[in-house]
């Protein structure tokens, strides 16, 4: 009977030990190149922020498309930099006061074939809308680069959100654009706004 006991007492530790692994395997996973190299990046931003070089250093290492944009923020499992992507995205916010034009072709080279969900793409969609409102010229120069079709996907991108009512940022990019003259360009910001409106959740 003791003999069954420390079998069954070795087996239990076997079994321990073998989960204590798997889950410490699974909880260090390693981040890719792409990923790390962007982590180093923010925290040398983070130690000192006023260095223009490393603010374009920054930019350089941050997504310029959807994809890249996805592998590293809006991994389906969590990975990579989707915990905490907020701080990478907004830091754009940030940037774009020294460095506009970049920050926009960033932007819209991401948004114009984003579809809205929630975390990172929303942080996106919020950061975008921001900069509209205060770089709106530099937007309506970079945007006209762009073919209808990159353009459109990206205003319905921007109109995608349940209340239209506690969306600040839209209503001055549509003022801001009737300003500039490009008025074709706010109607359509603003017909994809009442599109939206007309759909339930």
């Amino acid at each position: 009977m003791t003999n069954v006991s420390n079998k069954l007492r070795s087996i239990f530790k076997l079994i321990l030990l073998f989960s204590l692994i798997f889950i410490a395997g699974a909880g260090s996973k390693s981040l890719t190149r792409e990923a790390l190299e962007m982590q180093q990046a923010l925290h040398a931003l983070d130690k000192n922020p006023k260095s223009n070089t490393l603010q374009k250093k920054y930019l350089d290492k941050f997504p310029k498309n959807i994809r890249i944009f996805r592998k590293l923020f809006a991994q389906p499992d969590f990975s990579e930099l989707y915990s905490g992507s907020y701080k990478y995205i907004f830091r754009l916010k940030d940037l774009a006061k020294n460095h506009p034009v970049i920050v926009g072709k960033i932007l819209i080279s991401i948004s114009k074939d984003a579809h809205y969900e929630a975390d990172s793409l929303a942080y996106l969609q919020s950061t975008l809308a921001e900069y509209i409102v205060n770089y709106t010229a530099h937007f309506v120069k970079l945007l006209k680069k762009y073919s209808k079709n990159d353009v459109s996907n990206l205003v319905k991108y921007l109109a995608d959100v349940e209340n239209h009512s506690a969306y600040e940022e839209y209503p001055i990019i549509i003022k801001n654009l009737n300003k500039l003259g490009e008025h074709e360009l706010a109607k359509q910001f603003a017909l994809e706004r009442d599109k939206r409106k007309k759909i339930k959740h």
